[in-house]
């Protein structure tokens, strides 16, 4: 019987604030006083960095192998490359052919998982402290020396077919794509993360050896290992392990560009038999990086990601009860991601829903927020952050995070700061430019011959029929 994951549940570890300077031979040891753990840092002559949080509190390790490349580089035609690419890894090596590798995890207890993002890729493992040498020698052989078999490749492109099949069959995850696409387009950030049926089908070996060979690579990697084990033994045998792993030369950066409307119009995905009609009001973002960002942070909370204080849920669930559930979301992203608000409403309640949601986000458009409102906001974030680093392997992820973000490895530190900087004035700022629903793309699911007269009383449609987006 394969062992049940382990639940690390670590005492809050001592924390500090990071500087961290990745130079090449150079290695750093966090010091201070902060949320932040303490942890150790160094890269690799192959330009391969490494971050190790040293704890004892439990005998396991996590690490999270971070490409700094996602779906968010591939093209149009190969939309799904990325992800294939990533999922191969584990599917054979030189030392480890065929299911050897998996074989070989569940012998051990430990956990090996992919991850697939628009920002990043990313190898996860969590095993027993004695483990991370046979854990690390793995994770080497899948990156550095992948078999990529034809057989391979096309039972996971099957599986990766079926998958997107399974996904445009709910009808929140459908529209969700495709506000992306309408956004983004049919390419990169537009693209589903798994990619597209067409895209799936025309990638070829090759294809995945090549995408190999520009992007998972040392020097677009970053290794973070949390956990039971000795700092100086573990940095000899990740250089002894990753020595090997070529640097790339040509790996580029995605341009990410984003398509505004200029005017109010709703897409109406028509689906005659939906009990329930989905809306997703959506527009581009800005970086994590960005200097808006706090505040963008601060306005979805209030908007609709606070849940139960949440102006969407007081308005059209608690006081109208004209929707099932409505929620607001802001990508964290490297580029600039999306804010979107998703709800689900009875078909004849649906215009008046969608009236109520722009009415929501005009308010914060045109009113300042009551400084009250705006201080509860803070209080939620500037209270969960520090939590957010209670574990090793929270820091872990984090760290991977960032990193994937783009963005300083202490930025949680400078965020702390810049948040409860945030006032009733940048506020309304910020949601005058990403809340205007004017310049926001609007897409409604359902059955069109409930839905059509009541939605062109808000604003004009185009109606598209279902499976043709």
């Amino acid at each position: 019987m394969k062992p049940m994951k382990r639940v690390i549940r670590v005492m809050k570890i001592k924390v500090a604030i990071a500087v961290l300077l990745l130079c090449p031979g150079i290695t750093v040891v966090s010091a201070g006083g902060s949320f932040i753990p303490e942890y150790e840092a160094f890269r690799l002559d192959n330009g391969l960095q490494v971050v190790l949080i040293e704890n004892h509190q439990q005998p396991t390790v996590v690490f999270k192998l971070v490409i700094l490349s996602g779906s968010a580089t591939d093209s149009d035609t190969l939309a799904g490359l990325a992800s294939l690419s990533i999922e191969m890894l584990k599917a054979g090596t030189e030392q480890f052919p065929g299911g050897k590798l998996a074989a070989m995890t569940d012998s051990v207890g430990g956990i090996m998982e992919m991850v697939m993002g628009r920002d990043a890729l990313s190898i996860s493992g969590d095993f027993l402290s004695r483990d991370l040498p046979l854990s690390l020698t793995m994770l080497a052989d899948m990156v550095i020396r992948p078999l990529f078999s034809e057989e391979t490749l096309a039972r996971i492109k099957n599986q990766h077919i079926s998958w997107l099949m399974q996904m445009s069959s709910i009808s929140s995850s459908f529209i969700q794509s495709a506000l992306f696409r309408r956004i983004y387009g049919d390419a990169g950030y537009g693209a589903d993360k798994i990619g597209t049926g067409s895209g799936l089908r025309r990638i070829k070996r090759e294809d995945v050896v090549r995408f190999h060979r520009r992007y998972i690579r040392p020097n677009n990697a970053v290794l973070i290992i949390g956990g039971d084990f000795a700092g100086h033994d573990t940095k000899q045998l990740v250089t002894e392990l990753f020595a090997d792993w070529q640097r790339a030369e040509d790996f580029r950066r995605p341009k990410v560009s984003a398509t505004v409307p200029d005017s109010l119009k709703i897409l109406l995905i028509d689906r005659p038999n939906a009990p329930m009609t989905e809306f997703i009001i959506g527009g581009p973002a800005v970086p994590v990086g960005s200097d808006q960002f706090p505040a963008l942070i601060l306005l979805n909370y209030i908007l609709g990601a606070g849940g139960e204080v949440s102006r969407l849920h007081k308005d059209l669930i608690q006081d109208s009860e004209l929707a099932a559930n409505v929620n607001s979301t802001l990508m964290w992203s490297r580029e600039s991601g999306v804010l979107h608000v998703q709800g689900t409403a009875p078909n004849d309640m649906a215009a008046d829903a969608l009236s109520h949601t722009f009415q929501v986000m005009t308010e914060l458009k045109d009113l300042r927020i009551p400084v009250r409102e705006l201080t509860e906001a803070k209080r939620h974030y500037l209270g969960s952050i520090p939590g957010g680093f209670e574990t090793f392997a929270d820091a872990v992820f984090k760290f991977a995070g960032l990193f994937a973000f783009g963005v300083d490895i202490n930025y949680h530190e400078h965020l702390f700061k810049q948040l409860d900087g945030v006032g009733p004035v940048m506020m309304q700022k910020t949601a005058e430019e990403f809340l205007d629903v004017n310049h926001m793309t609007i897409i409604i699911s359902g059955p069109e011959d409930i839905l059509r007269r009541d939605l062109s009383t808000l604003a004009p449609i185009d109606v598209l029929r279902s499976g043709s987006e």
